[in-house]
């Protein structure tokens, strides 16, 4: 879609809601005001200057005025024909804005019950992840054996870190990069216990005040193989 995707389509319903409502309220003030305070917007207007009106029968002409039907009707009664209709008019506006208001909230509504895309693509990763990880393979195991096993499993995991990210996949906020990683490789067809017990070797490393020994070293070494066997056997995704 041109200027943005349809996840903004809700955004951009809600914030024209937002204008058509406030328009709405401020049509309702508008006319309230008119109607309380005397507007010309609710009254007819009244001309700067009144003709004169003959002196005889005064009394007759401001008293009482006559009807199209030949009924003379007097002041309060022609008075009373006008609030009427006034009322009617306010009656018949309120319903429009109410109708128009009660529209746009469904519309909103309608587009915020939807599923949100973005949750959906934070739980499925995309096919480009394996590729990368098996792109990586040759960095994964160098850094295996450079320097001592403790920082050698700690830069291997970094490595497939480095990998999830560059296949474009982001972590929600409530995850580490550590955790994205074992939860994107772990969707894949790949060994799931070997990739547990690379991340537990990884936390130790990183974590605990005990060095690691060779022996972790050579632990690392045979689960990244598991892991990568698995995902040639997985084939091209």
């Amino acid at each position: 879609m041109p200027g943005g995707s349809l996840r903004d389509v809700p955004a951009r319903l809600s914030g024209r809601a937002g204008i058509v409502a406030s328009v709405t309220a401020l049509g309702l003030i508008t006319l309230t005001y008119a109607v309380t305070q005397g507007s010309p917007i609710a009254h007819s207007p009244r001309r700067d200057w009144e003709q004169p009106t003959p002196r005889a029968n005064t009394a007759t002409s401001t008293t009482e005025t006559l009807s199209p039907s030949g009924t003379s009707v007097g002041p309060s009664g022609a008075r009373l024909a006008a609030d009427l209709s006034l009322a009617l008019q306010i009656l018949l506006g309120l319903i429009v804005l109410s109708l128009v208001t009660a529209l746009v909230v469904a519309i909103v509504r309608g587009w915020r019950a939807r599923p949100r895309r973005q949750h959906l693509d934070a739980l499925a990763p995309p096919p480009p992840v394996a590729q990368t990880v098996a792109t990586g393979e040759a960095d994964q195991r160098r850094a295996l054996v450079d320097g001592a096993p403790t920082h050698a499993i700690i830069a291997c995991w970094v490595e497939l870190e480095r990998a999830v990210a560059e296949a474009g996949i982001r972590r929600a906020r409530s995850e580490t990069t550590a955790e994205l990683t074992l939860r994107v490789l772990g969707s894949l067809d790949t060994d799931r216990a070997a990739l547990r017990d690379l991340a537990d070797l990884y936390r130790e490393a990183r974590y605990s005040r005990h060095a690691l020994t060779e022996a972790h070293r050579e632990r690392a070494q045979r689960d990244l193989t598991d892991i990568h066997a698995a995902l040639r056997a997985r084939g091209p995704a």
